[in-house]
């Protein structure tokens, strides 16, 4: 690409990754926290002008007045937590500072503007975490006995009276339905994020055991071949071989029949794979001269894909590492799809040795090293390497981007008697 085309991209990228750490620390905040801080806040708040108020305007002793205002403030906090609690201290404070505070000639009552105000941010947060039916019972119980309250202590002056208990069930009526709504909508929203989160994991874990037993049927077609060869050389060599001795006959004869149980067993467990998993693919599998082809095909879905290099290796490299390369390449540019979307991505492949080198590094950290990911994708990657006797690393680069380095021995998996 041009310099006009890199150009802006480079420009983004440090705003990508700084929106991208802004949300993981938004993320990590603790919303109960953050509710049970403002809460005490508010509460603090609200004890400084309750306390004051009942005590210079409603002629309410200062040490019960500070208690009860102390008692109904706090069940702000305790709210968050204990919503039941909370909405039967809440009540008790409610009904013992309009008792004794019953003068109508000071201001508003049964519920004074700042208890109003109380009493309503309890009945929000009680809706907001409890359920629903308990935030209804503690809303109408507080209408129902500071009604009781006011016609036993005031039957006269209904008038007065009765604004005031519109005005509270107006307010905190609104504030209960807000609430529940809020409440039911985060019920909600956790229920799809676990189930979606459950999801995500079962549709990792089975594509994990479908490549496993798309492993198992490609190791079949390759090992197949060879325990049929030592079969038919086993089978015909005493007759290749005239001279051969009984004793050495018999020691072929058993091979013979040993490499055919092992083509039944294996048979018997590819059979059980295609009648689980569905059909066979017909077509050749891939190996490493597909790799263009894949890389082609990541660009013409959007992806921004570079392939450095492709060696050469014709028949030095065995089919079954071929065919590895091809998935580790083929898993790491889902994988990079799939969590740095956008971004620029570089496949290598190389030479070392004995050994294939295969990097794809993308320029923006992936999720997938992270926590946060299932890491079912790397699994399947290293088990891929595993099977042909290589190894998968990924992680962050030093240059800032998520790196999977995976190498593979030419020769696949060395025999018993070249291992130390």
């Amino acid at each position: 690409m041009d310099g006009t085309s890199t150009a802006p991209g480079r420009r983004r990228a440090p705003l990508v990754r700084a929106a991208i750490r802004t949300a993981q620390l938004v993320s990590r905040i603790d919303l109960t926290a953050g509710t049970v801080v403002l809460a005490c806040l508010a509460a603090i708040v609200l004890l400084a002008v309750e306390t004051p108020i009942a005590v210079r305007v409603y002629d309410v002793p200062l040490i019960v007045a500070f208690a009860l205002a102390g008692l109904h403030v706090g069940a702000l906090p305790l709210a968050v937590l204990r919503p039941t609690l909370a909405t039967l201290i809440s009540l008790a404070a409610t009904l013992g500072l309009q008792t004794l505070g019953s003068r109508l000639e000071a201001g508003p009552w049964p519920w004074w503007v700042v208890l109003l105000i109380t009493q309503t941010l309890v009945v929000f947060l009680v809706a907001l975490r409890a359920v629903w039916q308990v935030s209804i019972a503690g809303w109408l119980a507080s209408v129902v006995l500071s009604t009781l309250v006011a016609v036993a202590l005031h039957p006269a002056s209904t008038d007065e009276v009765s604004a005031n208990l519109v005005i509270y069930v107006s307010i905190s009526g609104g504030a209960l339905i807000v609430g529940i709504i809020l409440g039911q909508w985060q019920l909600i929203r956790r229920q799809l994020l676990r189930e979606r989160e459950v999801s995500a994991e079962e549709y990792s874990r089975r594509t994990l055991a479908e490549d496993r037993a798309r492993i198992a049927r490609e190791l079949h077609d390759v090992v197949a071949h060879s325990m049929s060869m030592i079969n038919i050389q086993a089978s015909t060599a005493r007759y290749r071989n005239p001279d051969i001795d009984e004793r050495s006959v018999e020691e072929f004869e058993e091979i013979a029949a040993s490499s055919r149980q092992a083509l039944r067993e294996m048979r018997g467990l590819l059979g059980v794979l295609r009648t689980t998993e569905g059909p066979r693919e017909l077509d050749p599998q891939p190996g490493l001269e597909r790799i263009p082809e894949l890389i082609d095909q990541a660009a013409r879905a959007g992806m921004q894909v570079t392939l450095d290099s492709a060696p050469e290796l014709g028949e030095e490299m065995t089919e079954v590492v071929g065919l590895a390369a091809y998935r580790i390449v083929q898993e790491a540019l889902t994988n990079a799809s799939r969590h740095a979307a956008g971004t620029a991505v570089t496949v290598r492949c190389e030479r070392a040795g004995d050994d294939l080198v295969l990097t794809v590094q993308n320029t923006t950290p992936s999720s997938t090293g992270g926590t946060s990911g299932s890491r079912l994708g790397l699994i399947g990657m290293t088990e891929r390497a595993a099977s042909v006797g290589g190894t998968v690393t990924a992680g962050d680069a030093p240059d800032g981007g998520f790196l999977v380095r995976a190498v593979l021995p030419l020769h696949g998996v060395p025999d018993i008697g070249d291992q130390p």
